[in-house]
């Protein structure tokens, strides 16, 4: 039973870890493209505009890649804790025989 409840655990574990590897992947910062900026309509191209919501969306990246860093530690805790109670289960099973 404690091997069962160790390997769900592990599994658990894993699936955290790697929603943390994505989460960290998906949130990298973004450029500066100039190319991007809207034309003003005296011509000229609205850059400064483009600039602060390139800044604001990578302000929201960094909230993202820390969670994601927390969540990838959280997951290698339950991934331990699981490795454990599946190690420590193997061990009763042999010396009881």
């Amino acid at each position: 039973m404690a091997k069962k409840l160790g390997t769900f655990i592990l599994i658990i574990g894993v699936i955290i870890m790697i929603a943390g590897v994505l989460e960290y992947a998906s949130s990298q910062p973004i450029k500066f493209d100039p190319a991007k900026s809207e034309m003003t309509p005296f011509g000229g191209r609205n850059d400064l505009g483009n600039l602060l919501n390139v800044q604001t969306s990578n302000l929201g990246r960094e909230v993202s890649r820390k969670f994601a860093g927390g969540l990838f530690v959280v997951g290698l805790v339950v991934t331990i804790f699981g490795a454990i109670i599946v190690s420590n289960s193997k061990k009763n099973t042999t010396s009881g025989s």
